[in-house]
């Protein structure tokens, strides 16, 4: 495990190569989180809105019924038809 990664995790014992990809796979997915929230956040927008708008203007000028933006999602989230009406 990489000496900034443990430091982050407060972690002093070494773990298994496995759990060390994981654990930096997920660390980093959360700071991808973080930096994308701060752009939609600029926009007016959240990370939800954002993958519907995404997925809505690769079907452009037909559209998609709902479940199809379902299946599409990269986050599902239980309130799409709220996030499609926004």
């Amino acid at each position: 495990m990489g000496s900034l990664l443990l430091q982050r995790l407060c972690q002093s014992k070494p773990i298994p190569p496995q759990q060390d990809s994981l654990l930096n796979i997920l660390v980093t997915g959360n700071y991808l989180k973080q930096d994308m929230d701060q752009i939609c956040l600029h926009h007016g927008i959240t990370r939800g809105q954002y993958n519907v708008l995404r997925i809505l203007n690769g079907a452009y000028p037909g559209g998609y019924p709902r479940y199809e933006i379902i299946r599409r999602m990269i986050e599902p989230a239980p309130d799409v038809t709220r996030l499609i009406d926004r």
